[in-house]
């Protein structure tokens, strides 16, 4: 991790999930252009509004890195409207369409870190341009992560997933490193609150599925020969100790 971001406590850290999400979810709206009910008979359907897609594309930050009520700031209404909006099925739909979005341009960022520059030329992922250090390794990004919603999850477990064999030690450091970035904060979270939200987000099945990967992967390098071979003793004992403290923290959590 860059230094830069180790100095970053966890207000910090949220306001820079904030500013990656708001800045998606104003990059998606670029093209967009306002239904017109010219030519469509009354009580029909014209499709979703600007203001409206903006809420649903602000989800993937709810609820914890925006409230509704801070969603409804950002987009120029109330929380009671977005509140609203939130039991209407095209509203449903373009959340869940922005979850999806989110994530795979997420997915696509951290693989195309990794494997280089042609991994993801024709594929979209983050831009990320103006929000430092970030600029200087995208990588980083998996410590916002749980400011996100919790669908955005599984698009790095699928990743994860997808590249046990791939030889490349990248993607179990994505996902210890993502762990390990979770659960630093709880020596230094006293708020009740805050550890309650921890509980609550570390219950969810795309994120403990998440868990069980990167600790299985752990598992797997201690358990190989050739990987003891590999890595020097000092690595070992490093791979043995983040182990530990991460099923520690894993089952202080449940």
């Amino acid at each position: 991790m860059d230094q830069e971001f180790l100095k970053l406590d966890w207000q910090n850290l949220k306001q820079l999930a904030r500013k990656v999400g708001v800045s998606w979810a104003e990059a998606m709206l670029q093209d967009f252009q306002e239904p017109v009910r010219s030519g469509t008979r009354k009580g029909d359907l014209i499709g979703i509004f600007r203001k409206k897609r903006k809420a649903s594309l602000l989800m993937i930050l709810h609820p914890y890195g925006l409230k509704l009520n801070e969603i409804a700031g950002l987009v120029g209404t109330t929380g009671g409207t977005v509140r609203f909006w939130r039991c209407q099925e095209d509203f449903q739909k373009a959340e869940d369409e922005a979850y999806t979005e989110f994530g795979q341009h997420l997915k696509n960022t951290f693989e195309r870190v990794i494997e280089g520059e042609s991994a993801s030329t024709v594929r979209p992922y983050l831009t990320i341009q103006g929000i430092p250090p970030l600029e200087k390794r995208p990588v980083d990004l998996v410590r916002l992560i749980p400011f996100f919603n919790s669908h955005i999850v599984f698009f790095i477990e699928e990743l994860i997933r997808s590249k046990f064999y791939s030889g490349k030690r990248e993607y179990t450091v994505l996902a210890v490193g993502f762990l390990e970035m979770v659960y630093s904060h709880l020596g230094t979270v006293a708020d009740s609150q805050k550890v309650k939200a921890f509980r609550t987000w570390m219950r969810d099945p795309n994120v403990h599925s998440f868990a069980k990967i990167a600790i299985t992967e752990l598992i797997d390098i201690l358990a190989d020969p050739d990987c003891r071979e590999k890595y020097s003793e000092d690595a070992i004992k490093i791979f043995a100790e983040t182990l530990k403290s991460n099923v520690f923290n894993f089952l202080r959590l449940l």
